[in-house]
């Protein structure tokens, strides 16, 4: 059942994620206070992606570990490391994993398209065939 449980608190996170107009609070319960960056991470692409979702494709859990694999779809609006808003809508793939202990997300591995990101904003040309 743990393994369930887990599954559902991830869920949660992720919604809570989405509604970046109330970011810090909604989040901050599921995140444990040694995971700064992963904080850093969703301050960053709240403001570079006001308003974005993500859509669960595939969520595996065992134990204390969950695996999902994510589609965001967001709009550039806001300044992302530097790059002004482009106004382009992007849809990217990634992969999350999280652990998690007493009730909070302990450690966290994110695999997302970057490239595919900067691409899609125009900050990054596509490759030509």
């Amino acid at each position: 059942m743990e393994a369930e449980n887990n599954k559902e608190f991830i869920r949660q996170y992720l919604a809570a994620l989405c509604d970046t107009a109330n970011l810090a609070e909604g989040v901050d319960r599921y995140i444990a206070a040694q995971e700064e960056d992963l904080r850093q991470h969703n301050a960053l692409s709240a403001s570079a992606f006001p308003g974005y979702k993500i859509v669960i494709e595939d969520i595996i859990a065992e134990n204390d570990m969950v695996a999902v694999r994510v589609l965001l779809r967001a709009k550039h609006d806001g300044n992302l490391i530097g790059i002004p808003p482009s106004g382009k809508v992007v849809e990217v793939s990634g992969l999350l994993v999280y652990c998690i202990a007493n009730g909070q997300i302990e450690q966290h591995w994110m695999q997302m398209d970057n490239l595919g990101i900067l691409q899609q904003i125009g900050a990054v040309p596509e490759p030509t065939a």
